[in-house]
């Protein structure tokens, strides 16, 4: 038997946003022979990080210390709760085993900055780790591919940055002239001359003029919006980290994201992205080399530049900082050890009609404060459900999955061209309703135009599970994710009903 449905996030966020954000639900109760009356209930629960500007982190805080308004009206704090993973034993950090994803961002890192991060991965997976993660591996080239999915084996993790080394000497980079690079980094200093390829002074990748475009920092936020929809597929709480040089030139489109097209991700959309699918936006700012701006097509050193980066990470729960190779593994440790140290805030909201609701948290008594909490919220008008055609089937060892594609945001990909990017969660379930497995796949179709007209394919999947002897599921279900407009579809397979 499958059971078939389709919703929105921006329509999801006032009805259930799971832990980060605000969410909302109806309570029907019955007063007399058909009589129904309709009580809208908007709990908002924030995830707050506090620190002081030094770095220090603020514990043992209680629900007096806090103070919350939304929209500029005080709100009152219905629970709180401290979370501490690295103080619970081993059967609660099990529990509640957190998701770290590092995102490697070759394209907009250069060349003296990112050498050296593959040596300080591995450093910090022997050394540095305390095992309280499932780790995972992504890297930013021409779009953002997950290397190694999230795993507690750290010997497939060491496996993954060793993949990820060999691509980016053998194919971003290669081999002679990554060789011709450290020789001249280590010999010369100044100007440098230009590389093959679209590979500039240092091995920055800024000689494009895509770089010098106001847009181009857009484009990557609208990629790292795929991104979180991609990890969003994955059950539970995530954590991403940006590993990259600064997201800077000053570009700052005040206007972005006004129009609230569901293609187009800006800084308050990628905000409710990530709170929707429980993914914290975490950045180490790498500096830029101290010569970065000796040659024709250096960059003007200056310690004042707008990184976009880091109002990403302090809208998303995340933690920002900026380091130099060196001290990347010890603060790869430290990002680990506080993104495991957070306060749980429950209110119940009075705001309404607030396309985008801003909640601010403070802390009694200190001004010197760094507060890192979930902000805007969007609410939006019931969008009207398309029919969309799907079904799970198979048994409990295999299953074959069939969805309709029309309802998908299919986005320009050439002269009469179009593509749509999806993810699919599997999840199987025992009868008690623990989750016992899961897998999630990525995909991508294509369409041309033929005759005037395009035809959509069917998404076609299918998915292998591989059972311990007494393990049965009860039920599997499939997510169907549209990475870039974060609609889903959800099917349902009773496997009792075969």
């Amino acid at each position: 038997m499958t059971e078939l449905r389709r919703f929105n996030p921006w329509t999801l966020l006032s009805i259930a946003l799971m832990t980060f954000g605000a969410s909302g639900y109806a309570v029907a109760q019955s007063r007399g022979a058909g009589v129904q009356e309709e009580i809208d209930v908007n709990l908002v629960e924030l995830v707050v990080r506090a620190e002081h500007l030094s770095g220090k982190t603020l514990r043992g805080l209680t629900r007096g210390d806090f103070v919350v308004h939304e929209n500029g009206r005080r709100q009152t704090i219905d629970s709180i709760e401290e979370v501490d993973l690295n103080a619970m034993n081993a059967d609660e950090q099990q529990a509640n085993r957190s998701r770290f994803m590092i995102l490697l961002d070759f394209k907009n890192t250069e060349f003296v900055s990112m050498r050296p991060m593959f040596k300080n991965l591995r450093e910090f997976a022997t050394i540095y780790d305390h095992g309280s993660s499932e780790l995972g591996l992504a890297i930013n080239g021409d779009g953002i591919v997950e290397i190694q999915p999230f795993t507690k084996d750290r010997d497939a993790f060491l496996t993954a940055i060793d993949r990820a080394e060999n691509y980016y000497h053998n194919s971003r980079y290669r081999n002679t002239r990554s060789y011709h690079m450290d020789h001249r980094l280590r010999h010369h200093r100044g100007f440098f001359p230009n590389y093959l390829g679209h590979y500039g002074h240092l091995g920055r990748p800024v000689l494009g003029p895509e770089h010098l475009n106001p847009n181009h920092y857009r484009q990557e936020l609208e990629i790292l919006g795929q991104f979180v929809n991609y990890l969003g597929a994955y059950s539970g709480r995530k954590d991403l980290l940006l590993i990259s040089n600064p997201w800077d030139l000053g570009s700052r489109d005040d206007t972005e994201g006004a129009s609230n097209q569901p293609e187009v991700l800006s800084i308050k959309d990628i905000q409710t992205t990530a709170l929707f699918n429980k993914v914290s936006v975490n950045v180490l700012s790498l500096e830029p080399h101290e010569n970065i701006a000796a040659g024709r097509f250096g960059r003007i050193r200056n310690d004042n530049y707008f990184d976009r980066t880091s109002e990403i990470a302090a809208n998303t729960a995340g933690v920002f900082y900026r380091v130099q190779g060196g001290a990347v593994p010890k603060m790869l440790e430290r990002v680990n050890e506080e993104i495991n140290h957070y306060y749980r805030i429950r209110y119940y909201s009075n705001a309404q009609n607030d396309r985008y609701r801003r909640v601010q948290v403070k802390v009694k008594g200190i001004t010197k404060l760094a507060n890192h909490f979930a902000g805007y919220y969007p609410q939006s008008a019931l969008i009207p459900a398309q029919t969309v055609g799907g079904v799970l089937r198979g048994n409990a060892d295999e299953m074959a999955l069939a969805v309709n594609a029309e309802w998908m945001a299919w986005t320009h990909a050439g002269w009469k061209k179009r593509r749509a990017n999806v993810a699919v969660s599997y999840r199987a379930y025992d009868e008690n309703g623990v989750l016992i497995a899961e897998q999630v796949k990525a995909a991508e179709m294509r369409v041309k135009k033929r005759r005037g007209a395009y035809t959509y394919p069917i998404l076609a999947q299918k998915v292998a599970f591989n059972w311990a002897d007494g393990q049965q599921p009860a039920w599997i279900e499939a997510t169907v994710v549209d990475l870039t407009s974060g609609e889903r579809v959800f099917v349902k397979n009773n496997l009792a009903s075969f």
